[in-house]
């Protein structure tokens, strides 16, 4: 009598099944690939149009307060503030007013609206421009002693905002 030894039985894998198996993992990764992809495309949108407000004053020839978007994009100008020591000014007279109190006198300024205007990557415009010599040295000399500032809260494109401080620049909701 003969003995059979029995080969202990292998379990084959089924080609089809592996095939498979293999194609739904690559097409996950692959869509995890592209979903990330996309959140890098719009990072970089966003970046594109990102606008940068800065404020300066000068005092050549005459004195005057000059707003420039330093940034790549549109900047959307919703609200501006203007303060002197802390005190809000509602227009831009008072915003003399509270700077020179007594010593205001008639002034030859030339203004420029602020808000809600749009502003090009690049452009400049001054809100005001004191152009008589006397009143000019008045006001240069106030914004030197006198604690003064112009906030400019705008937004890009994608309702992304920001609040302008001179050259401070801080993330805001723009109320």
């Amino acid at each position: 009598m003969e003995e059979r030894v029995q080969e202990p039985k292998t379990r084959k894998i089924d080609t089809s099944l592996l095939v498979g198996l293999t194609a739904i993992f690559i097409s996950v990764a692959t869509l995890g690939v592209y979903i990330y992809q996309a959140k890098i495309m719009q990072s970089q949108l966003h970046t594109a149009v990102w606008p940068y407000i800065e404020s300066s004053t000068s005092n050549y020839q005459s004195f005057y307060l000059e707003v420039t978007n330093k940034g790549i994009g549109p900047a959307i100008i919703k609200n501006s503030t203007w303060y002197v020591n802390d005190k809000e000014a509602k227009s831009l007279e008072e915003f003399f007013e509270l700077l020179l109190g007594e010593k205001k006198k008639k002034m030859m300024v030339i203004s420029s609206y602020v808000n809600g205007r749009v502003m090009s990557a690049g452009e400049s415009f001054k809100p005001f421009q004191v152009i008589d010599s006397t009143n000019m040295h008045l006001v240069d000399s106030a914004f030197r002693t006198q604690n003064v500032r112009f906030e400019i809260c705008y937004c890009s494109i994608y309702k992304e905002c920001w609040l302008s401080k001179g050259i401070e620049v801080v993330e805001s909701d723009c109320k």
